[in-house]
């Protein structure tokens, strides 16, 4: 059995959000399930770096979501893909209004 590199199925889309709306940031990861982890401007991103925001992955779908976003979190964002054959990045803007 050859397990395969992670790709992105669909890929994250920039966000135009209004200051005091919520952001969504949303793409599909292939199968197999690998480890996903969350980027704005290369830096990681931790509930702790960035409060409030809530991060989840389930059946390939990764999801980053800022409640109330502010012009501090305009910025560039990622998600990487990893597993034992490779990884896979996706970039977006969130630029805020």
């Amino acid at each position: 059995m050859s397990t395969q590199a992670p790709s992105f199925t669909q890929p994250l889309q920039s966000v135009v959000a209004l200051e005091g709306s919520a952001a969504t940031f949303e793409a599909q990861v292939s199968s197999p399930v690998p480890e996903v982890s969350w980027f704005r401007d290369g830096q990681v991103l931790s509930a702790a770096a960035l409060p409030g925001v809530q991060i989840s992955f389930s059946d390939g779908r990764a999801v980053l979501r800022i409640p109330a976003v502010t012009a501090a979190h305009s910025g560039r964002f990622s998600v990487r893909a990893t597993n034992g054959t490779g990884q896979a990045t996706s970039t977006a803007e969130l630029l805020v209004t």
